[in-house]
């Protein structure tokens, strides 16, 4: 299904690919067409980085007030909002910045980089993925892996297996 353009097979998966259940969860993040429109304020040590390049402040408080600001601005149009479990989940929530159909994901990976510098490694931080978070307003999680070309998936498909997995545990979305 995912090895190619042309013919019968394709790299994008449509919604009546999906079982019943991956539909629901899916569509929390999606719009009625099945169109992903997502903006990503996830970003923590790079975002500082630019924060500060640019003269603005760049504390935590800042931070905060940034992802707050992006979602109060965006959320009205996208489908999804991805925001991190530091600067962006407690105050987006508590200040209800996202606008009514707009599903909430959280990351769940830990990065390894240098700020301001490209990741060069992510693993799975599982004690994020809660049934707290989705109580909070989560739709999906998100784990991002560094795939490179020649290297096995090892650990990293372990790790995935047991994001799904808990992903599916708790009635949300694997992005």
């Amino acid at each position: 299904m995912h090895a190619g353009l042309g013919g019968a097979s394709r790299w994008w998966i449509q919604m009546e690919d999906l079982d019943v259940v991956e539909r629901e969860t899916v569509s929390a993040i999606a719009r009625p067409n099945g169109v992903f429109a997502l903006v990503a304020v996830d970003q923590q040590d790079t975002l500082r980085v630019l924060l500060a390049r640019a003269g603005k402040g760049s504390t935590d408080e800042d931070m905060c007030r940034f992802k707050v600001s992006v979602a109060r601005c965006l959320s009205d149009g996208a489908s999804g909002l991805l925001v991190d479990p530091i600067f962006g989940l407690e105050p987006v929530t508590r200040e209800h910045a996202i606008a009514p159909g707009c599903g909430l994901i959280l990351t769940v990976d830990r990065l390894v980089q240098e700020p301001g510098g490209p990741v060069v490694d992510t693993s799975l931080d599982e004690s994020l993925m809660t049934a707290a978070a989705v109580e909070r307003g989560v739709r999906a999680f998100k784990c991002m892996v560094v795939w490179r070309p020649g290297v096995g998936s090892g650990p990293h498909s372990i790790e995935l297996e047991r994001f799904i997995a808990g992903c599916r545990r708790l009635g949300v979305a694997s992005v």
